[in-house]
């Protein structure tokens, strides 16, 4: 049964108290916000260490979690006190950091590789942590295999980053602090066929609209201020960009990734 907190002081809080200091930091636990955030994350297998929870949120939780974690009740100023900032959504939790194995890459390729179709994504130094969240969503919407992101990258494994994924980080394959060059190089040879592609605004990359979807793709996306480095680009098979009206010279990466993974997603059938 949920036991219920009067006080930021309360000794069972201990963990949940450090969580001002988890900014920027990459710790063995993770924060989770929100109800739907949580649950998603339980029904990929995830369980919470610590929650903490108003208690209409801890009604809306999956009855299993709540069973088998210890959940703590509190009211809504006590949420505020700990987090330092009026807290709406209801419940925090803490869960534990997805390790990625060091053969743990190779062995996910080889998993896709007999497959007739494949698609791929991987980030370079996208530095926004809402950027992060938002293009783990995409991918996950979008029926991506894997999301890669480099070091560069910010922390796909974030608060923020989560929250902006909506929990979907915990259903999507996500890979984390990679080599984005040796990303492509191992795809490339435990992959046969696999079209590389850039999103670049540069003059001369291949208009979206004239490229034809290979059954295997990666597709690379930059930094939001600086795109890709020469090096990634001079990886790839094909530069392509998506046509804009004049004055706009880009989109969010989330955005941008929503309109290209659509438009190379498989064969669509003609509308009557």
């Amino acid at each position: 049964m949920p036991r219920v907190v009067l006080d930021v002081d309360d000794p069972r809080l201990a963990a949940l108290r450090r969580l001002p200091e988890r900014v920027g930091t990459r710790d063995a636990e993770i924060v989770v916000e929100g109800v739907v955030t949580l649950a998603r994350a339980w029904a990929a297998g995830v369980a919470p260490r610590e929650v903490l929870a108003t208690s209409a949120a801890a009604d809306r939780l999956p009855p299993d979690l709540v069973a088998a974690t210890d959940v703590a009740i509190a009211a809504e100023p006590v949420l505020a006190e700990l987090l330092g900032y009026p807290f709406h959504r209801g419940c925090i939790a803490l869960v534990p950091r997805p390790r990625l194995l060091g053969d743990d890459l190779a062995r996910r390729l080889d998993a896709l590789a007999g497959g007739p179709r494949v698609r791929l994504v991987a980030a370079h130094r996208i530095a926004d942590a809402a950027n992060v969240g938002a293009l783990v969503r995409t991918c996950r919407a979008l029926g991506v295999d894997a999301v890669a992101f480099d070091r560069g990258c910010a922390d796909p494994w974030s608060r923020r980053a989560v929250r902006a994924a909506m929990g979907h980080t915990f259903g999507q394959s996500v890979l984390a602090d990679v080599d984005t060059l040796e990303f492509v190089a191992a795809a490339r040879r435990r992959i046969l066929d696999l079209v590389v592609a850039v999103a670049s605004v540069r003059a001369g990359a291949v208009p979206l609209d004239r490229v034809r979807p290979a059954a295997r793709t990666l597709v690379l996306f930059g930094n939001e201020g600086h795109g890709l480095p020469p090096a990634l680009v001079d990886a790839a098979d094909v530069e392509l960009t998506i046509p804009m009206r004049n004055g706009v010279d880009s989109l969010n990466v989330a955005s941008a990734a929503a309109v290209i993974l659509w438009a190379l997603g498989d064969p669509r059938p003609a509308v009557q």
